[in-house]
């Protein structure tokens, strides 16, 4: 791969290491090999996947990274440190994510034909919705449980 981007590696320890691609350290080679993979599959298959446009040239870090991802036989799980799951389903290709608002959970779903819709965690509980979004959040769940069993993360 010739593509070069700028990676920031938070290890253990939370110390912060930042390297072009092309000149990752040693010890570091194969994980921003690994990397660009994953960024090649998500700018080919997932970056047209919502109305979002960004310039992605102008990107600056926020401070906000993955921490843990994993890939189960339904989905790919991403945790990011400031407590949001985001779910890939493969079969249909749609997606949850729940993230933290102020004093609740946001939920997003994206269907099948990539529309975005967002519910406040307590609306859901209330209220109810489709069941398809249902049966998502289900899996989130067992798979956040999944995050605090073995890895032992304060969610």
């Amino acid at each position: 791969m010739s593509v070069s981007r700028t990676v920031q590696y938070n290890d253990l320890s939370n110390r912060v290491y930042t390297f072009r691609t092309e000149s990752a350290p040693a010890d570091y080679q194969k994980k921003a090999t690994l990397l660009l993979y994953f960024a090649q599959y998500m700018d080919e298959h997932l970056i047209h996947g919502g109305d979002a446009t960004r310039d992605y040239g102008s990107w600056t870090p926020t401070g906000i990274f993955m921490k843990k991802w994993f890939r189960t036989d339904r989905a790919i799980v991403m945790y990011l440190n400031n407590g949001t799951l985001q779910v890939n389903f493969f079969g249909d290709h749609t997606k949850v994510i729940l993230s933290p608002d102020s004093h609740d959970y946001l939920v997003t779903y994206i269907n099948q034909q990539r529309v975005a819709t967002t519910y406040h965690l307590l609306q859901v509980r209330h209220f109810g919705c489709h069941p398809e979004i249902v049966e998502r959040l289900r899996y989130g769940k067992r798979v956040l449980e999944k995050i605090i069993n073995v890895s032992g993360e304060s969610v």
